[in-house]
């Protein structure tokens, strides 16, 4: 309920990024897992084939073939329509930045914040990460960055600990960070 309450307050600033289509998508994937568990619906089917003797183990189907192999073939081929489905709902038309689809009347938004201090022009292009993304995955491979993500880490657990040792400090330093 508090998502469609978020949805409803910003629907007009959120439209041409769809997010009742994505909230839908991935709620029906879930909605179908949890139909699955819940009435057992594939198992019943098997358990049916199996004492009717239609499915058994042969010379081609092992017993993993039978009793894994099947089931989770079938749930894959129910989330087929479901993976269309989600192409559809997270499209990236929304975030393209080739000048043919803006959708604001401000192009300098798409802008880094140093290309628009910098006073350079606009020139409608699409995002920058190189050749099928190079330049995006050594970002991400950046030896600094993931060090520095391991010692704030530390720090934060560092910090837990210690509020955890001491909770009438954290309640004193909570209430004097936020003045209550």
């Amino acid at each position: 309920m508090s998502i469609l309450r978020f949805y409803t307050n910003l629907k007009s600033h959120m439209t041409e990024h769809k997010p009742l289509t994505k909230l839908l998508a991935f709620k029906m994937v879930v909605g179908l897992v949890f139909l699955e568990k819940k009435f057992n619906m594939s198992q019943i089917i098997f358990m049916i084939l199996h004492s009717t003797d239609v499915l058994k183990e042969t010379s081609k189907l092992t017993y993993a073939d039978v009793y894994i192999g099947l089931p989770t073939m079938l749930i894959c081929i129910q989330m087929v329509p479901f993976a269309f489905f989600f192409l559809f709902a997270y499209s990236t038309k929304p975030y393209r930045v080739d000048g043919g689809n803006l959708r604001y009347g401000n192009a300098q938004e798409y802008l880094a914040v140093e290309e628009t201090e910098a006073g350079r022009t606009y020139k409608p292009r699409q995002y920058q990460g190189g050749p099928l993304g190079i330049y995006a995955w050594l970002a991400f491979f950046n030896a600094l960055e993931f060090f520095r993500e391991i010692t704030s880490t530390y720090s934060m657990f560092r910090e837990g600990r210690i509020r955890s040792a001491d909770p009438m400090q954290s309640q004193e330093s909570y209430r004097m960070q936020y003045g209550m």
